[in-house]
């Protein structure tokens, strides 16, 4: 578990070194710097970093997605939340960023939050595999076997 919270950091981190690029050019030099620190595991620096880009362009979803994941590494998800929540509003066909929140809210333990967010995820990516096998997880906890079962089959055929 501990394993696939690190890779979903860095997922996120990594998919949104790409989305730097289509911003404003000072959005992305304080956006990377904030990357920058992340590799460093200086979370702090790279949330004033990542909020240095939103002040350049409001509307830079990954920034607000990068905030909220420094907040969680430093055991802040409460701060966290506003933030998911604002980049979800601000992109919300991404399935990515669904994703990423609905574990943030497992983690948390708010697995019927999170199901809602991985449902909207693999409603928007059903091709993905890793969001309809979580979904089969959240369901599991959830203890809805039936609808596990079905996740778990479909993942085994998006695959």
């Amino acid at each position: 578990m501990l394993k696939r919270i690190k890779i979903t950091f860095l997922l996120v981190f990594c998919a949104s070194a790409l989305l730097a690029a289509s911003y404003d050019e000072k959005a992305g030099e304080a956006f990377n710097s904030g990357l920058a620190c992340v590799r460093s595991n200086d979370f702090r620096s790279a949330m004033r970093a990542f909020r240095q880009a939103t002040q350049y362009d409001a509307s830079f979803a990954a920034a607000y997605l990068n905030i909220a994941a420094c907040h969680e590494r430093l055991g802040e998800f409460a701060k966290a939340r506003p933030f998911y929540e604002k980049a979800l509003k601000l992109d919300g066909d991404n399935a990515n960023f669904a994703f990423i929140y609905a574990g943030a809210l497992f983690r948390h333990g708010e697995v019927f939050e999170g199901k809602k967010y991985l449902e909207r995820a693999v409603y928007a990516d059903p091709a993905n595999p890793d969001y309809v096998y979580e979904l089969g997880v959240m369901c599991l906890c959830l203890t809805q076997k039936v609808e596990a079962a079905k996740c778990f089959r479909a993942a085994g055929d998006v695959s």
